[in-house]
């Protein structure tokens, strides 16, 4: 053993007598930190095009473009304010495009309706209740599919949603790009109760991509109740099963 070898295991096995653990970003044990788990799943053609959906002011897109200098965002935010923000952060950054328009299961206008903050601003069901407060704005609506073929994308490598509860619509408006295979990770902020109506079901998500030929890989950015250790949120990653050489059948 080379002396730099010796030296670097002796400090190793000092740490971990002393429950300090010491890892590289290649020895990262997986679902700890999610930009390398995607970057060690993707291999050497790396994460070149992002669609962050329900992308708010734009934290998690800029998080996106450290993952190679080749990464390129498309952030789709609809509210008019929120969008002003977003467009405004990312000015003059050649690698993201702002798209201020919500993606779901149709082409046309919804509601969405205004939250508490920004981040749980949502488009507005149609099961015939009222909203929830009176702050709302129209807005236009398209969906993956139909926004692929109309920008030329070929494919996605990564599909990002956050979309208060219509997370569902949204896979379900990319189901030729999904089950193509033509996109190859998607991250969904999903719940762990179906009572949770402000985050989609993960269960929900499971089946929905599971039909789509997509395995679930693991959770990341765990988020407790406020007051009480009840696990109410997180995001989970899925992988598409051509990507990784195994059957949909599996």
């Amino acid at each position: 053993m080379s002396p730099l070898r010796f030296l670097k295991t002796a400090v190793r096995d000092a740490l971990r007598e002393r429950g300090i653990y010491v890892f590289t970003s290649g020895s990262l044990p997986p679902n700890l930190e999610l930009s390398c788990d995607l970057l060690r799943l993707a291999g050497s053609s790396g994460i070149r095009t992002v669609f962050d959906i329900g992308a708010n002011i734009g934290e998690t897109a800029e998080s996106f473009l450290s993952l190679s200098p080749q990464t390129e965002v498309r952030a789709f935010e609809p509210v008019s304010s929120t969008f002003k923000q977003l467009s405004a952060r990312f000015a003059g950054e050649k690698r993201v495009t702002c798209e201020r328009i919500a993606v779901s299961d149709s082409v046309g206008e919804g509601i969405m309706q205004f939250g508490e903050n920004s981040f749980v601003s949502h488009l507005r069901s149609n099961d015939g209740l009222p909203p929830v407060s009176g702050e709302e704005e129209v807005v236009p609506t398209t969906t993956v599919d139909d926004y692929c073929r109309l920008s030329g994308v070929a494919r996605i490598d990564l599909l990002k949603t956050d979309t208060e509860g219509n997370d569902l619509a949204v896979l379900r408006g990319a189901k030729e790009m999904l089950t193509s295979g033509r996109v190859r990770f998607v991250l969904s902020e999903i719940g762990f109760s179906a009572r949770n109506s402000g985050n989609t079901f993960l269960g929900d998500v499971v089946d929905e991509l599971t039909d789509c030929g997509f395995f679930f890989y693991g959770i990341y950015d765990t988020r407790h109740m406020t007051y009480t250790p009840e696990l109410r949120w997180a995001d989970a990653l899925f992988v598409h099963r051509s990507y990784m050489g195994a059957s949909r059948n599996d």
